[in-house]
């Protein structure tokens, strides 16, 4: 039954304003276009979804429920239909959706995980930050965009990250317009799942794995060996950071997790024998990092108190596969660590630089108040959260990367000096 189709008496509107007013109020110059119930499980009301006209917009209202006062007015309008939940118009339009296009992390996979069970997609497609930013894949009102900045358009967009929030002000866009959902939550798995769980029964198992990707996104560890236990988000977070053949193995791997995570408790998935193998192969590798990062790290000599461990990779032909974070192992009275290489064009080496810096668990703790994601925006160069950010930053010829290499490095340090500490 399309309730869209019902026409709308001036008494029915009248019993939909007085609706209105038991949710706090609403103008009573609305011209009412259609209605449609969106969720009644036969005993309790979920959700109401109503789309009306109101000063030249289309908005949408959603009901939170109620008790029999409600239930009597919904009958009285004929907006009762008690058993299959009616297709509204927001619903309809998931029915287009054929594809989930997300960050390619932990967080990114959980939250596809959840996106494809919720909308019944297989398509996932995997991308950074800059992959959408820079506009290099196409993306339609058939994608779901999940962890990555707001694209020119998409079907719906989950995403939790304050600077992605402020491209949005800067393009004049209103988060709230845009399908989907913003929230500054710990993780973009966060503010999917409470997304869905709003709109239907997800799976008990989603809540595990959601939990850790707040951890492991946001680097919410309480001490090292916290950090280094093995629990399921752990160890498949670190299948994620091995040396993979080629992109296609890591995608194919990537997807592989998506649909296993989407299917069954995350505790099963990390036992899985893919998970195991590569989980042993990041074991091997592991000790090759240190060893790098050993070799490549300093502090600068304004930083008396050992704050900020730079791990410097110019100096490689390639840049090497290693995880920034395990400098912690080598400075676990660090508060961050920053990691600078160079940029590479189709393989090949070039001058422009890449950052990537994150707080160390101590760096985490309230009282240091520390903003990476605030220092890599005043800087202009890039974005990120609190906890970890990146940024890019363009040089014509190797004499101006070294210059701008040794710039930024007291330029960030600085504006980290200068962050109050409780």
């Amino acid at each position: 039954m399309d309730l869209s189709k019902v026409p709308v008496s001036r008494g029915a509107l009248k019993d939909l304003q007085d609706l209105f007013s038991l949710t706090g109020g609403f103008p009573s110059a609305v011209q009412q276009d259609g209605f449609k119930v969106t969720f009644w499980n036969g005993s309790i009301l979920f959700e109401i979804e109503i789309q009306f006209h109101y000063k030249g917009k289309i908005l949408s209202l959603s009901i939170p429920p109620k008790k029999a006062k409600m239930k009597k007015r919904l009958k009285e309008t004929e907006l009762w239909n008690e058993g299959t939940p009616v297709m509204s118009e927001d619903s309809a339009s998931r029915e287009k959706l054929q594809r989930v296009v997300t960050h390619n992390d932990f967080d990114g996979i959980v939250s596809a995980s959840i996106c494809c069970w919720a909308l019944k997609i297989e398509k996932v497609f995997f991308a950074g930050p800059l992959t959408i930013s820079h506009s290099k894949i196409t993306i339609t009102e058939q994608d779901v965009v999940c962890d990555l900045p707001y694209p020119l358009v998409c079907g719906l967009w989950f995403d939790h990250h304050q600077g992605n929030l402020e491209e949005l002000d800067y393009r004049k866009i209103n988060p709230a317009s845009i399908p989907g959902r913003f929230a500054l939550e710990r993780s973009c798995s966060r503010v999917v799942y409470d997304y869905f769980f709003e709109r239907m029964e997800l799976p008990h198992y989603f809540m595990e794995a959601v939990g850790e990707a707040d951890i492991i996104d946001s680097f919410a560890y309480s001490s090292i060996e916290d950090w280094r236990k093995e629990t399921p988000g752990n160890r498949i977070d670190s299948t994620l950071k091995i040396r993979f053949p080629s992109a296609e193995d890591q995608a194919t791997y990537m997807r592989t997790l998506v649909q296993h995570l989407r299917d069954r408790p995350i505790e099963e998935v990390s036992c899985l024998p893919s998970v195991q193998r590569h989980l042993k192969q990041y074991r091997e590798e592991e000790g090759q990092m240190l060893r790098i990062i050993k070799d490549s790290s300093f502090f600068l000599d304004q930083d008396e108190g050992k704050e900020v461990a730079i791990i410097d990779l110019t100096q490689h032909r390639r840049r090497p596969h290693l995880i920034k974070n395990l400098a912690f192992l080598i400075y676990p009275e660090a508060l961050g660590v920053l990691e600078i290489y160079n940029l590479t064009d189709q393989g090949v080496k070039s001058n422009h630089l890449g950052l990537s810096m994150s707080l160390s668990i101590n760096g985490n703790r309230g009282h240091q108040r520390k903003n990476i994601g605030e220092i890599m925006r005043t800087l202009n160069i890039g974005d990120g959260h609190p906890g970890a950010a990146g940024g890019t930053v363009r040089c014509a010829s190797k004499q101006e990367m070294l210059k701008k290499k040794k710039d930024l490095l007291n330029q960030i340090f600085r504006l980290w000096f200068s962050q109050q500490t409780g």
